[in-house]
């Protein structure tokens, strides 16, 4: 499946897509079937509703991320031998004149680049050109990780298309230094779809999960309905999506 497909095909499974959806089809048989008509405008207004409150995205995300925050024993113990960085997207960085790594990314070089100082273990950056593009996702970690963060990875990955293919191809670079146990960088919801693609490629792996979502306590404010919650959901719908593809796919 292409890349575009997939994703015009996650658009209308996540919110808002998928209420729209709901929307519109609730218009269509109006016409016939009005009972069915105004069920399907009613349940995708209010599901519209509770995917923009911050509470919502709280619960979901509480559900993702089951991975604990490493805490300075787990460093200190730690068996692993290398520090893997999983790519989480590119800016086209119009103000820089160059294409750079998007927030999650630079979230998840900033990290790493904390546990090399705390560990002194070598960096592997992997990521490929998921629609062609002429610099890999992991090229531009890695140029990042040196002029910005003064830490020059050891490995680039380069060829991957998808968090399968980053373990696919990471195993394959790794396997001639013997190195099998590793800290596994992502974000926390992303971390237990990265775990099993790494384990089923030989990897021992401890999880270094990082920008969590679920970890604050719930406010009244949470029940105000807004974009960013909104988007977080459908960031969410992705995760579960690819859960889901990977399970079958893989």
């Amino acid at each position: 499946m292409g890349y575009f497909a997939y994703r015009a095909i996650e658009a209308f499974l996540t919110p808002p897509g998928l209420m729209f959806m709901m929307i519109l089809a609730g218009f269509l048989f109006g016409s016939r079937f009005a009972r069915l008509g105004r069920g399907l405008i009613l349940s995708g207004l209010l599901l519209l509703l509770l995917a923009s409150l911050p509470a919502s995205s709280l619960l979901v995300y509480s559900l993702l991320e089951s991975d604990p925050p490493l805490n300075q024993t787990d460093l200190l113990n730690t068996r692993a031998r290398a520090i893997i960085i999983l790519g989480g997207g590119r800016y086209a960085g119009l103000e820089y004149n160059k294409e750079t790594v998007s927030i999650a990314t630079l979230e998840r070089l900033h990290y790493g680049a904390w546990l090399h100082q705390q560990t002194g273990l070598p960096i592997l950056v992997t990521g490929g050109s998921v629609r062609g593009e002429a610099t890999s996702e992991a090229r531009l970690m890695a140029q990042t990780l040196t002029a910005r963060l003064r830490v020059r990875p050891e490995w680039i990955e380069e060829n991957s298309r998808n968090t399968w293919e980053n373990a696919k191809f990471s195993r394959e670079l790794l396997q001639k230094y013997q190195i099998d146990n590793i800290l596994l960088v992502t974000h926390a919801s992303h971390m237990k779809r990265a775990n099993v693609s790494f384990s089923r490629q030989g990897f021992s792996v401890t999880p270094a999960p990082l920008g969590f979502k679920s970890r604050t306590g719930l406010r009244p404010a949470h029940f105000l309905p807004n974009a960013h919650a909104l988007a977080n959901l459908q960031r969410a719908g992705h995760e579960w999506l690819g859960r889901l593809w990977y399970s079958i796919h893989y």
